[in-house]
């Protein structure tokens, strides 16, 4: 599955990395970070699932 978790606090980022085990993760947020698998708001919308961690 694709996943795209929006917010990448500290609920956004664990909820991303339990995702990440066995799918396909990214992590956006409104304001830009410097972590892996970052992508902008507007790529994540085009994700299978989106999961709102805000």
């Amino acid at each position: 599955m694709k996943i795209a978790v929006v917010g990448a606090g500290k609920w956004g980022s664990a909820l991303a990395h339990a995702f990440s085990q066995k799918n396909s993760v990214v992590v956006s947020s409104r304001r830009k970070r410097d972590i892996a698998n970052f992508v902008s708001i507007e790529e994540a919308l085009g994700y299978e699932y989106i999961v709102m961690a805000i």
